[in-house]
């Protein structure tokens, strides 16, 4: 298996309000149909499931997550995933979506 490909915050921010939208879907009880994942970063296959490993690499503030089918692996700055996940609160919150013109600011 090769290498992680580390995503930025621009990249990790679709994840980040998938994750958010099917957190607020499961803690609602909707948990039979929660919503979709962005495709692959890498290869744009549909995602089923995100796998996170939290303690990755605590020394250089790294976390590491996989996305299946396909099987690929990520990995992020601990702060880039904050600031991701604060701004993904805020998009869902408003009802945006990570593209909007208004979020790129």
């Amino acid at each position: 298996m090769s290498e992680p490909t580390k995503l930025t915050r621009e990249q990790l921010l679709p994840l980040a309000v998938a994750a958010e939208r099917r957190n607020i879907a499961f803690t609602d009880g909707q948990c039979t149909l929660l919503p979709p994942l962005p495709d692959c970063p890498i290869c744009g296959q549909p995602s089923t499931a995100l796998r996170v490993q939290p303690d990755y690499s605590f020394q250089f503030d790294l976390v590491r997550f996989a996305i299946k089918p396909c099987g690929h692996s990520f990995t992020a700055d601990g702060e880039d995933v904050f600031e991701s996940y604060n701004h993904a609160r805020q998009i869902v919150a408003s009802g945006d979506t990570p593209n909007s013109k208004e979020n790129e600011a």
